[in-house]
């Protein structure tokens, strides 16, 4: 494949139009003519750079193209327009838009008659590949489109080959660069790009196309039957302020500047200090944040980035996060609702894509910005699209806050990732864990399947299937906590999941608590099971996986209260429980050698069941 550019890349420009030398001979009278306007109009290229917000490189590499698109050439001519008075008194901009379409019409012949045959068969030495890696390798997407637009490549094959050769390496650069030829206003090129691609490898077009927006800006129906103009149907003059500050803050942040886009949009809010009539404040019911900032007016030109990124979350989500460094958290709070009122899903992954401890710093602002108290629902929605430890977070210094109330679980109970958001907080913080699961312990049914304990139950299985250590860490101070409740939990965790496997988890995270504080764990297992409804499969699931543990349990139930446990025996040994039978009858036996224990335990380990408890109930009954 032979590349034939169409003017030598890296040549130094100049402001002399005798020493021009670009593309066809019309280009190069389009660019002179542009440079004696300038001249004439007092103005210099770098100042008109400058007031558009661009660098001058940058300005300078798009106006000397081969073939510069319409909308930077009438930059330049209108800056001139403006510096000669305001109007175009000697006609500048009809007369460069008709070299600029005398230039455009001409420029494919002028390329075809000098450009030498391509040879067949893939690409002879590294010639444009090698540099478009580099640019793939730094992120620079727009400078990959502009250099594959502008190398002239002979037909379509050419570009698909070295689009086969990016996407080989990358699918998701070529679907940058596709994007990047796009939002340049080369969307046809980008159609004919991607054409050509399917043509010389299906296999690559396909992995390049999952990287693509379900609904990418290049796509065209087939429908279509007039081609679209080759001057974009909106000029830049006509696009209306909010849209152009769009682009304009939205091209800072892709070069890298975040900084300096949020500093504009802070500037441009904040109300002339001395109109002392606008300047209030929002807990106030009115509309200034933090530093006076306007927030209604900050939020618009935060949204105005979505006109021109769309479908790039990134670009939303830096400069949200370089609002929230600057203490505008508020203001963060404020974009993020209003995204949500127009998109929930966009605002959603907006939310994800900002890092956690800034995202944290929006939640919890929205509950001031939005006047809201924790509880009400617009914080639960805020919370359900926050991501799991974002969440966490919110709900853990919500607990700590509000002394045991019931707000942090009401919100807990209503989150769609609840189980994930339970696993972040008994992790985090297993104390305040513990505080919301009594908080919703209160007055719980043990019968109704529909009710916020029976969730949080699911959940908190959940979690102890996943780490039964960190489970184990909650449990104990539940049971600090209130025994009682506990009780009801490891009831509901024993019998509410429909897998085989909850007396298992249940016991493991019940056994762990007693490797936490054996004896402390012990006394507090040990009141519990004096309920009658008390499931006692779990503490016989505990003493067959780990005997000491059951020796130890045993011997706080005796403790505790010998005469209580000593008539469970019978009951203990028709529900299975004959580990842990067994294990208090030989404490008993020690206590009370003159009863018969040793012979009911005799009985019971050798397999007769029905003798041992024969004998078991007969001598209970004479005490």
């Amino acid at each position: 494949m032979t590349l034939t550019p169409k003017r030598r890349p890296g040549r130094k420009l100049v402001e002399d139009p005798a020493r021009m030398a670009y593309g066809s001979p019309e280009a190069n009278e389009l660019i002179a003519r542009i440079h004696q306007i300038v001249n004439e109009s007092g103005g210099a290229l770098a100042e008109a750079a400058q007031r558009r917000g661009m660098p001058r490189q940058s300005l300078d590499r798009l106006l000397h193209k081969a073939q510069p698109d319409w909308h930077v050439v009438e930059l330049v001519v209108r800056y001139c327009i403006e510096e000669a008075g305001g109007q175009d008194r000697h006609g500048w901009l009809k007369e460069v838009n008709g070299l600029w379409e005398k230039a455009r019409t001409t420029a494919p012949a002028t390329i075809t008659a000098t450009a030498p045959p391509a040879p067949e068969g893939p690409l002879a030495g590294p010639g444009l590949l090698v540099p478009l890696l580099g640019l793939v390798l730094e992120g620079r997407y727009e400078l990959v489109a502009e250099h594959l637009a502008d190398a002239g490549l002979v037909d379509a094959s050419g570009v698909g080959d070295v689009l086969k050769e990016l996407g080989s390496r990358s699918p998701s650069a070529v679907a940058a660069v596709i994007q990047a030829a796009a939002a340049q206003g080369r969307r046809d090129t980008a159609d004919t790009w991607m054409q050509a691609l399917e043509d010389c490898a299906e296999d690559v077009a396909a992995a390049v196309r999952r990287h693509l927006p379900p609904d990418p800006p290049i796509d065209v129906p087939d429908d279509v039957e007039e081609p679209e103009p080759a001057v974009p149907a909106v000029s830049i003059e006509a696009l209306d302020p909010t849209a152009f500050e769009g682009k304009r803050l939205a091209l800072l942040v892709r070069r890298g500047d975040v900084a300096q886009a949020a500093t504009d949009i802070l500037v441009r809010a904040t109300p002339d200090p001395d109109n002392d009539g606008g300047r209030t404040n929002i807990f106030s019911g009115m509309s200034l944040g933090h530093d006076g900032v306007h927030l209604s007016n900050a939020a618009d030109g935060v949204l105005a980035l979505r006109q021109s990124d769309a479908e790039d979350l990134r670009t939303l989500a830096a400069v949200l996060g370089a609002l929230v460094l600057r203490g505008h958290s508020d203001l963060a709070a404020v974009v993020l609702r209003r995204l949500a009122d127009d998109d929930t899903a966009l605002a959603t992954d907006v939310l994800q894509a900002v890092p956690r401890s800034q995202a944290l710093a929006v939640v919890r602002a929205s509950t001031a910005v939005s006047f809201m108290t924790i509880g009400f629902g617009a914080t639960e929605a805020l919370l359900a699209r926050s991501p799991a430890p974002v969440a966490a977070e919110f709900l853990l210094a919500a607990a700590r806050d509000s002394q045991g109330a019931k707000e942090p679980a009401d919100l807990l109970m209503g989150l769609p990732h609840r189980t994930e958001v339970l696993h972040r907080m008994a992790a985090g913080d297993h104390q305040q864990t513990a505080r919301v699961l009594n908080a919703v312990a209160v007055d719980w049914s043990l019968t109704d399947h529909n009710t916020p304990e029976h969730r949080i139950t699911v959940s908190f299985l959940h979690v102890a299937r996943a780490d039964s250590a960190v489970a184990a860490r909650v449990l104990l101070q539940f049971l600090r906590f209130n025994t009682g409740s506990a009780a009801d939990l490891l009831y509901l965790m024993e019998t509410a999941s429909a897998q085989g496997d909850s007396t298992r988890v249940t016991a493991r995270a019940l056994a762990g608590t007693l490797d936490l504080a054996p004896s402390v764990a012990a006394t507090l297992i040990a009141r519990m099971a004096g309920r009658e409804d008390f499931p006692i499969r779990l503490l016989e699931q505990v003493t067959v996986e780990n005997p000491p543990h059951g020796t130890l349990l045993a011997t706080h139930m005796m403790a505790q209260d010998l005469a209580y446990f000593r008539s469970r025996i019978p009951s203990m040994i028709r529900q299975r429980a004959t580990t842990l039978a067994a294990e208090l009858l030989q404490q008993l036996a020690g206590q009370e050698p003159e009863a018969p224990w040793t012979l009911i335990r005799q009985a019971l380990t050798a397999g007769a069941t029905e003798a041992a408890l024969a004998n078991a109930d007969a001598y209970i009954a004479t005490r």
